[in-house]
């Protein structure tokens, strides 16, 4: 009987301690986001630009890139940007790049672009190596790390000779390509 007794003592500090620990998760789960109407969530565009020009310089004041697009939009999600026919001058460390592409996406730091259909890398001739031309479906570029990569077929022609193959890399920086597979092509004599 003490027991009961007890029990009976104990029931409204339980009943209480029952009460609040409802109380909480119900207002826990009551308080969520309210549905943002600024299309945050949604893949629209906040802004767009005709006839983008822009250029980055280097902590010198050195042009890095000049970069001209027809058209180009930010979406506000994923801080991505498109670009519709972009054409890029390259300056960077190594010999001057000139790409062009009918589109392009452009990560929300600007660490990569994505060039899509009609993609073109021209390598700008030296006194010691002549012209290399790039041409692909599509074409992953790095521009701080002047690096460039694909896994579609691709197109070089470098002074008389052509190769081709499918998936490639380039390092601006060393000028030196790789081709992964299925590569073939005629490689000329350096004064042929």
């Amino acid at each position: 009987m003490r027991f009961v007794g007890r029990w009976h003592a104990l029931y409204p500090v339980v009943m209480i301690g029952l009460l609040a620990a409802l109380t909480l998760w119900l207002s826990r789960a009551m308080n969520f986001e309210p549905v943002r109407q600024d299309g945050k969530l949604r893949h629209d565009p906040d802004y767009f630009v005709d006839k983008l020009n822009g250029k980055r310089f280097d902590d010198q004041g050195k042009l890095q890139y000049s970069l001209v697009a027809d058209h180009m939009v930010h979406f506000a999600d994923d801080e991505s940007t498109e670009l519709t026919n972009p054409r890029v001058l390259h300056l960077g460390r190594g010999t001057p790049l000139r790409i062009s592409a009918s589109r392009a996406d452009v990560s929300k730091d600007g660490k990569v672009v994505t060039l899509k259909e009609n993609v073109r890398l021209v390598r700008e001739p030296t006194a010691d190596k002549p012209q290399m031309t790039l041409t692909t479906t599509t074409l992953t570029v790095l521009p701080d790390d002047e690096f460039a990569t694909t896994e579609a077929p691709v197109t070089i022609t470098h002074g008389n000779s052509v190769v081709r193959g499918t998936g490639f890399e380039y390092n601006n920086i060393t000028a030196v390509a790789v081709l992964k597979a299925n590569v073939r092509g005629v490689l000329q004599p350096k004064g042929g």
